[in-house]
């Protein structure tokens, strides 16, 4: 299709200019990024706070998958898609059904308690 590297190169420059010249509203109209602070201390002896949120299918027996675990959801709701919210605060897990033709409607499934494994870390 191309006859040399430079010819790849070229329409690459070109399908990249057409990209930001597309989205460069969008890009323009972003609030501005704060810089990542230079003097960020990290103390790795707290535990993770807040909360951590996936989307999940569950499995034929209606479980779902994550953090290295299988979690029991709803036997009903089967390879359908799901939004675990796992709360750090609280100590569990919260499993919502979500559904294309339903998009504002996330009824809670299940909820299961969980609490992340203690674990030491060294720098």
């Amino acid at each position: 299709m191309f006859d040399s590297l430079d010819a790849v190169q070229e329409q690459s420059d070109l399908y990249v200019t057409a990209v930001r010249k597309r989205n460069a509203s969008r890009i323009d109209a972003a609030p501005d990024r704060r810089s990542f602070p230079n003097d960020l201390e990290i103390d790795l002896t707290m535990m993770p706070r807040s909360k951590i949120i996936f989307i999940r299918r569950t499995s034929d027996s209606g479980e779902a998958s994550l953090l290295g675990r299988s979690f029991p959801v709803d036997k009903y709701w089967t390879h359908r898609l799901v939004r675990a919210e796992v709360d750090l605060d609280r100590g569990r897990i919260f499993f919502y059904r979500l559904r294309r033709s339903d998009h504002t409607n996330h009824p809670l499934l299940n909820a299961v308690a969980y609490s992340l494994p203690k674990r030491s870390f060294k720098l």
